[in-house]
């Protein structure tokens, strides 16, 4: 089951674009409760989206009551009034679905909401300095300790275009890498948990780049990749 955001009268767009760019990453389902301080079609959430606001599975509710009445499963609740922290977040079962409710920007989630789900309020450790992280920022750490507790199911460890270039290509790379003095890499890493790759493979490729040295240095390679360029950024 899905692991839920759940955005309480939300009233700056660039922040629900931000959210709504975490829920397509990490297919997290996100659910919006009315009333919302900008429209859904505006340029601020396309932009903060990055163009992924169609891919996003998101519902609208009229009222909290409408929310609740539709939704079931495990509630927690971000609040700078939460008497618990992410350490007691459980968000470990397959099984259930769990929900993250975030509060409005200016005022956070309403006091009457609050007080009747005391034991389910969460606070992320922070100085007075502040009154309150970043609701988007919120949305995506809370995200993400859900999905370490349950193992990441369905996301990828590497990134999908550099497990997609396949083992000729890769060594067509690393030859033509030789004569970069500077460059150094880590196959290990790039190669971990990749299915695609042969054990013996491996063995040959991490061979190759044991033969390679070289720090401080920035070296842009581009390999073909379904008749599209992806552009490659080593550092150190």
């Amino acid at each position: 089951m899905p692991n839920n955001l759940v955005l309480y009268q939300p009233e700056i767009p660039q922040n629900t674009g931000n959210i709504m760019r975490t829920c397509v990453g990490t297919n997290t389902v996100l659910h919006l409760i009315k009333p919302l301080g900008f429209s859904l079609d505006e340029n601020h959430i396309k932009r903060s989206g990055a163009n992924y606001v169609k891919d996003c599975e998101y519902y609208l509710y009229d009222s909290w009551e409408d929310f609740l009445s539709k939704n079931k499963g495990e509630f927690y609740y971000l609040t700078r009034y939460g008497h618990h922290s992410i350490y007691d977040v459980e968000a470990s079962d397959p099984n259930k679905n769990y929900y993250f409710v975030l509060g409005k920007e200016s005022s956070g989630i309403p006091y009457e909401i609050l007080q009747e789900n005391i034991d389910r309020c969460i606070r992320f450790p922070m100085t007075d300095k502040i009154r309150a992280l970043n609701v988007s920022n919120c949305a995506c750490v809370i995200v993400s300790e859900a999905l370490r507790q349950q193992g990441f199911p369905g996301l990828d460890f590497e990134e999908p275009e550099i497990l997609s270039v396949g083992y000729e290509k890769v060594m067509s790379f690393i030859d033509s890498s030789k004569k970069h003095e500077q460059f150094r890499f880590s196959m290990e890493k790039l190669f971990r948990k990749n299915e695609h790759v042969l054990d013996e493979k491996r063995e040959q490729i991490l061979a190759n780049f044991s033969e390679l040295s070289g720090t401080g240095s920035e070296l842009y390679s581009s390999l073909s990749v379904a008749d599209s360029k992806v552009e490659y950024i080593k550092l150190n």
